[in-house]
């Protein structure tokens, strides 16, 4: 969510570098989870991000801060660019998920068709769990059939 404000505010001139960020706290710090299978928690307690072999997530306190700016900005003043953001895309499917932490296939088209109007093309997308990764297809399929 931050990124996507931080992305649209940079697009519409309200700001030249925007920072977006999150922090998540837990405290007290419990330990250790019990993997379910199917669940949502990683099977051996790692993430892994576009990854064939992720099995979940793992939960913890941390937190984060990208800076973003337009691209033409950052070229021109001579930044290291990590990554590039053509366009960003939100949604909240609430009851049409297709579980806690599967999203709806609808709810995930919505926001790919948002990302890819504002981009032209989509370049990535990521799921923590192998359940999940079928989704983007599915639902670039259900706007843009073959």
């Amino acid at each position: 969510m931050a990124v996507a404000q931080a992305w649209h505010a940079l697009a519409s001139g309200q700001c030249d570098v925007a920072l977006a960020g999150g922090a998540a706290v837990v405290v007290p710090q419990l330990g250790g989870y019990l993997h379910v299978e199917g669940g949502m928690e990683s099977a051996d307690g790692r993430c892994r991000p576009f990854d064939a072999e992720a099995s979940g997530t793992v939960f913890g306190s941390g937190g984060a801060v990208v800076v973003l700016k337009r691209l033409e900005d950052a070229q021109a003043d001579g930044d290291h660019i990590h990554a590039v953001i053509r366009g960003v895309g939100l949604n909240n499917d609430g009851a049409d998920k297709a579980s806690f932490t599967a999203p709806s296939v609808s709810g995930r088209a919505g926001a790919i068709v948002m990302a890819l109007e504002a981009a032209g093309s989509i370049r990535a997308a990521s799921a923590t769990s192998r359940r999940t990764v079928p989704a983007p297809r599915s639902a670039t399929r259900s706007k843009w059939p073959r």
